[in-house]
């Protein structure tokens, strides 16, 4: 059966993004491959995302899952459920679910919400991400003048640029275990990304 989504995983440790790619796939609801690319150079998570975005492009899948290799998934069928927000409407391009990131509507409810989708002007956390691969044919990959923060933000732009909008899908909840926050390269990343946008 064809795969309908790729969850691509950039990771630092290939052992822990296997355990999250089985745990992703394993409840997905829906046929999944997945593509794990490791930084053993310690580059950042922009260039090892992009070569994983590339293999996921080749495979066909129509949809492209940016995860985080720091996430948990115990919701059945997370993946069947952010799709079908996705095909609700053609204009969707990024869905993304709640879960325990820092600052942001996906922060506000908790595992168990109430079913609902909306859409947000304002980019969301992409911990947990799912793409239309059509979207990123049309807008391209993450940017490679950014390291490790502040891509997912810049391509949210590009899409709503594009004409595609992002949404959250409240009912459908992802752990976020997060790490250590390399503050000045965030900071710069920011700044970046607020030069090159304006806001």
């Amino acid at each position: 059966m064809m795969p309908r989504a790729t969850i691509i995983i950039p990771t630092l440790d290939l052992v822990r993004g296997a355990q999250v790619g089985a745990q992703a796939k394993a409840t997905a609801g829906v046929p999944t491959c997945v593509v794990i690319v490791a930084d053993h150079e310690r580059r950042g998570g922009i260039i090892p995302a992009i070569a994983a975005m590339q293999a996921a492009q080749a495979l066909d899948a129509p949809y492209i899952v940016y995860m985080n290799d720091d996430v948990t998934i115990t919701h059945k069928r997370w993946l069947a459920r952010m799709i079908d927000a996705l095909e609700s409407d053609p204009s969707y391009g990024i869905a993304c679910p709640s879960g325990n990131c820092p600052g942001g509507p996906q922060r506000t409810v908790g595992p168990k919400a109430e079913p609902g989708i909306f859409i947000s002007d304002i980019p969301l956390a992409w911990f947990c991400a799912v793409i239309k691969r059509a979207l990123i044919e049309r807008v391209g990959f993450f940017d490679a003048a950014f390291t490790h923060y502040c891509g997912d933000t810049d391509l949210t732009y590009r899409a709503q640029l594009a004409g595609w909008k992002t949404v959250w899908v409240r009912d459908v909840w992802v752990e976020h275990l997060g790490g250590e926050i390399d503050v000045e390269l965030k900071r710069r990343e920011k700044a970046l990304c607020a030069n090159k946008w304006g806001k």
